[in-house]
């Protein structure tokens, strides 16, 4: 991991059940854009429950969201 990278976890609380993964994680990160965010998840850089999942993955209450976010600029 290079001093840019944050290796991060989240546990999803009970209002975001049923999120996806992707807008979830976007919620959580707003310095980040869509766009790069969805790169790091299909990347496998962010994982649910310690495996890959699709940016459309449904969250479930209590489900652990980790990995590293990479430094990157917000597009726009």
């Amino acid at each position: 991991m290079s001093p840019a990278e944050a290796e991060i976890e989240i546990l999803v609380p009970p209002e975001h059940d049923g999120a996806r993964f992707d807008w979830f994680v976007a919620l959580q990160f707003p310095q980040y854009s869509r766009v790069n965010l969805r790169r790091v998840i299909n990347a496998a850089a962010l994982v649910v429950n310690g495996k890959r999942q699709k940016g459309a993955h449904r969250l479930k209450l209590g489900d652990r969201i980790s990995g590293t976010l990479p430094d990157i600029k917000r597009e726009g």
